[in-house]
């Protein structure tokens, strides 16, 4: 059935041919996204050439490299999903069938993918700096970036075979995902508990994270660090922080329009919101790539340098501080008891 109209919102949720439904506001809207996910392509493509001498020097890579190289994968697959949306707005509205089905499957995918990665990011940095951990062994890193990626396909790709008589994926109006004929509570079962669960727990170790590096006195005066010593490692903590932040503000608000639809479907919310929250979503993966540009020379040794980074020599940051502590104050005859 074509539409010929603007349809009511809850009643759309019920058309699986929605052609020449878009308002111009709406095709403004999804515009600003698809921009927005291809500027998030373009940075991924474009990290990829900028480092790609690399690849020549070839080393193990670090559990951290894994973490964020998985990370910007899932980010990557959200943004394929959101350039998808062009479609829908040379059509004027959204057109279920095979390549609706392909953008909720990427976008369930990514959303999942990026919670998870994360958090094991968020868990890595707070074992380092509060627990204490030494560095993993890589195949741990890998074992776990597996079962990211099992997971998130069994939470999404799977869907395809196990609902089949009505579509898992389809129109939620302005683009696909899950479809709002299942409801909220299987939208939150699959993805948006995930995002809730995850930004939680990240907040919850950042927190713990910060109050370790504050109690222990660890400095990072930027411009003196010394590799593998606790300002190092004050500063990794302090970069590691601003990817729970990215996360929060870039998922959140599109978790909450999603809650919000599917939650009173008749008093949906404004357009603008659902557009900016979506614009926001869009740009998480340009926001980690230029986050991870920025951080990668802490995190991880150049290739054919002759010192590792501090994140790998660094094994015990209590004792580090403690030695540094100890040292500077005998100096001044004041004691850290």
């Amino acid at each position: 059935m074509e539409a010929t109209g603007v349809v009511p919102y809850a009643e759309l949720y019920h058309y699986s041919d929605a052609r020449g439904t878009f308002t111009k506001d709406i095709l403004i809207g999804l515009g600003f996204s698809v921009a927005a996910a291809i500027l998030s392509t373009v940075s991924w493509q474009t990290y990829r050439i900028v480092h790609k001498k690399d690849r020549y020097h070839f080393e193990w890579p670090t559990d951290l490299q894994l973490l964020f190289v998985s990370l910007l994968l899932f980010d990557l697959i959200q943004s394929i999903g959101a350039v998808l949306n062009i479609i829908w707005m040379l059509e004027k509205g959204v057109v279920e069938g095979p390549i609706c089905t392909a953008q909720g499957v990427l976008r369930q995918l990514g959303q999942v993918g990026v919670a998870l990665s994360i958090l094991a990011i968020a868990i890595r940095t707070w074992g380092m700096i509060v627990k204490e951990w030494s560095r993993p062994p890589p195949e741990l890193a890998v074992a776990i970036v597996v079962v990211i990626w099992v997971f998130t396909l069994l939470m999404s790709v799977l869907q395809l075979g196990v609902h089949k008589e009505v579509p898992f994926f389809g129109s939620t109006k302005y683009w696909c995902w899950i479809s709002p004929q299942y409801g909220l509570t299987d939208s939150i079962a699959f993805s948006m508990a995930w995002i809730w669960l995850a930004t939680v727990i990240e907040i919850v170790l950042y927190v713990s994270v910060a109050y370790t590096i504050y109690e222990r006195r660890l400095p990072f005066n930027l411009g003196t660090l010394r590799p593998g010593g606790p300002r190092s490692m004050a500063k990794i903590a302090f970069q590691m922080t601003w990817y729970p932040v990215i996360y929060v503000v870039t998922v959140v608000p599109m978790s909450i329009n999603r809650a919000w639809q599917l939650g009173f479907p008749n008093h949906p919310p404004p357009y603008p919101f659902t557009a900016t929250a979506l614009i926001l979503f869009t740009l998480s993966g340009l926001f980690n790539v230029v986050l991870f540009t920025f951080t990668r020379p802490t995190l991880i040794p150049n290739a054919g340098s002759d010192h590792e980074s501090p994140c790998i020599q660094a094994t015990d940051i209590s004792t580090l501080a403690f030695r540094e502590l100890t040292e500077e104050n005998s100096e001044d005859g004041t004691s850290v008891i």
